[in-house]
């Protein structure tokens, strides 16, 4: 079995395949035998490559529930954003869950002993039509 049981309480991981591994895994019948085994997960995600650069990422998109798309502060533009969320609901018919916004830098303030620092934390974006 692939699937690392109670890696932490209540959690089960499937690790991540090598490159060559992963290469047209979303389209092959193991790839289906997995997510039948899956279903009696209440949350199952999967961390995937950019769905405009790599074309077996659409095939997991059009098999799961809903789809949240991660982008990169400063580095992903709004184009790509934009492309991706109509890509997903247009083409694919996914659900669109939402957007995380990644690497955002916080305000740089003094702390205590005025140091200025810059925190990655992630921020759930809601979805804009």
């Amino acid at each position: 079995d692939i699937i690392q049981k109670n890696v932490q309480p209540n959690v089960d991981l499937l690790p991540n395949l090598t490159q060559s591994d992963a290469k047209g895994m979303f389209n092959s019948p193991q790839f289906t035998a997995l997510l039948q085994k899956i279903k009696k997960y209440d949350v199952v995600l999967f961390d995937s490559p950019a769905l405009l650069v790599t074309p077996d990422t659409y095939n997991l998109a059009k098999n799961v529930d809903g789809v949240i798309v991660l982008v990169q502060w400063g580095r992903t533009t709004s184009g790509d954003v934009q492309s991706t969320c109509n890509y997903l609901e247009g083409v694919v018919g996914s659900k669109l869950i939402g957007v995380v916004l990644g690497q955002v830098p916080s305000k740089k303030e003094p702390d205590y002993y005025n140091r200025k620092e810059t925190k990655r934390w992630l921020r759930f974006i809601p979805k804009i039509n």
